[in-house]
């Protein structure tokens, strides 16, 4: 695996050198700079979907383009999570975006355990044109746990995988932005690879700094060893300020 890493890094690394050589222009960082914070609200419902918990979440993001900083958290009862990444992915030929993403994530369930995520990911975007994109990251996924009843025994717990993310974005009309996508971990959730989380987002702006947006997704695990078994359904629904 550590192997196939270090290959896929140099063939990358080459892509990028190349394409920055015969791109006019590449456009490493744009100078207009957005401020974006968001709020709301998940409504998680078990396979059966009945409903399970109602986290909260708030997050902000820093914006210039080609570069970006994530911060953001979700609480629920005796559950807190929080999450950040960085992105950084210079455009070339005007549509290719490409670039690494960096993510650390961690969970403490009060009672019973924490966890601590780490993604490094290759990024790449490709847009169309202005109605149609694809966004996408391929990474390597480090889990540390510390499970409070065997702590003394088995203080860490370290499991490797791969994690992905592959979604469509879809601008019909002016102001609205539709997105669909399949993806092995969600901005809270970082399972090992593989139950697939299938989702579709609608989000409208209404101003020039307010938008409102909805969120469906359903998880599934062992869909491809044995039976599809659904194993939660979320809707999110959520407000947005770009400042």
């Amino acid at each position: 695996m550590i192997y196939f890493l270090k290959r896929f890094s140099i063939t990358f690394l080459l892509f990028i050198f190349c394409s920055a050589f015969y791109a006019k222009p590449v456009q490493w960082i744009s100078p207009e700079t957005h401020l974006t914070l968001q709020s709301g609200v998940t409504f998680e419902t078990d396979k059966s979907l009945n409903l399970d918990s109602v986290p909260v979440n708030f997050s902000a993001q820093f914006d210039m383009t080609q570069f970006r900083i994530f911060a953001g958290f979700q609480v629920q009862p005796s559950i807190f999570d929080f999450t950040t990444y960085l992105c950084y992915s210079p455009t070339f030929f005007n549509h290719l975006s490409a670039g690494f993403k960096s993510l650390y994530h961690f969970k403490r369930y009060s009672a019973e355990y924490f966890e601590n995520d780490f993604l490094e990911a290759f990024y790449l975007k490709y847009r169309i044109n202005k109605y149609v994109a694809f966004d996408s990251d391929f990474a390597f996924h480090i889990k540390v746990t510390n499970i409070y009843s065997i702590e003394e025994s088995l203080p860490w717990i370290k499991n490797y995988s791969f994690a992905f993310n592959f979604e469509t974005l879809f601008n019909p009309i002016e102001n609205l932005t539709i997105k669909s996508g399949v993806s092995s971990y969600t901005l809270y959730r970082y399972n090992l690879f593989f139950a697939p989380n299938y989702w579709l987002s609608a989000e409208y702006k209404f101003a020039n700094l307010v938008s409102i947006g909805s969120k469906a997704l359903v998880e599934y695990v062992d869909m491809y060893t044995l039976s599809a078994n659904r194993r939660l359904f979320d809707f999110d629904v959520y407000v947005k300020l770009e400042l």
